[in-house]
């Protein structure tokens, strides 16, 4: 078995460093991943509001707190933390700034399963076949799976994303919207996620996939993101665990090539 490394981005409001409830269940979750001693990089950032002076320490001290609660929660860790200030802007700049980039990413090592080699060899397959879709078709996502009830991925997918990624970046003329779905509703109505207490899991869905291209590169411009809630099913009705499965679901809808 192999080990590559992944990383978990926490992002933070305007002037904030101190952890959200969400925060620290992200990074619970995380902690009870692991299963063996590994050193654990934190790093802080800061947008481009404020001086260089004001957001170094702060980037420091968002890198700080997520230390100090890995070292709390995981005694088989050993954390190195670190802040390196502001991401420069890039094109027109904000007020309010780039949400993206206040954050803190938390890289660490997980084991890559043998039956993930499989899987990712198949999704490869999967990817190629996007080269004879056309506008207007939509391209379900079904390998892309969440923890339940929220809009977390599970880590182990990651992989998968990142080949879907690299063939974003590899056709840039590709536009297309990604659109989040859940299963186990009546009327069509979304779910409730369970890290925000708000009935809107679907679109968060489909926001974390767009949040993931967009921080490995994909512009923007090319995405938009839409949650239908339960109101477009692939199978109804939902009589088995299959079914409820392929109806909880992201998937791309091509727009424009």
């Amino acid at each position: 078995m192999t080990a590559s490394s992944d990383t978990l981005h926490l992002y933070f409001d305007i002037d904030d460093y101190k952890l959200t409830d969400h925060h620290k269940l992200q990074l619970k979750a995380l902690t009870d991943s692991l299963r063996e001693t590994q050193t654990i990089t934190v790093i802080g950032y800061c947008d481009y509001l404020g001086t260089g002076s004001y957001n170094q320490p702060l980037s420091e001290k968002r890198a700080k707190e997520v230390r100090d609660l890995l070292l709390s929660t995981g005694p088989n860790l050993s954390v190195v933390a670190q802040g390196k200030g502001q991401i420069p802007g890039a094109g027109a700049k904000s007020r309010s700034g780039e949400p993206y980039s206040r954050r803190v990413d938390v890289i660490f090592i997980k084991p890559k399963p043998r039956q993930l080699i499989r899987i990712s060899a198949k999704f490869a397959k999967k990817i190629d076949s996007l080269a004879a879709r056309g506008a207007g078709t939509s391209w379900p996502l079904d390998e892309l799976t969440f923890l339940p009830g929220r809009h977390i991925l599970r880590n182990e997918v990651k992989p998968l994303l990142m080949q879907l990624t690299q063939y974003l970046l590899d056709h840039p003329n590709l536009v297309f919207e990604i659109r989040g779905h859940v299963c186990c509703e009546e009327n069509g109505n979304d779910s409730i996620d369970i890290d925000q207490h708000t009935r809107d899991l679907s679109i968060n869905r489909a926001r974390e996939i767009y949040y993931y291209f967009f921080e490995n590169g994909i512009a923007k411009r090319r995405m938009t993101v839409t949650g239908v809630g339960s109101s477009q099913p692939r199978v109804y009705p939902e009589s088995s665990a299959e079914a409820m499965q392929l109806n909880r679901r992201v998937e791309i809808i091509i727009l424009k090539k």
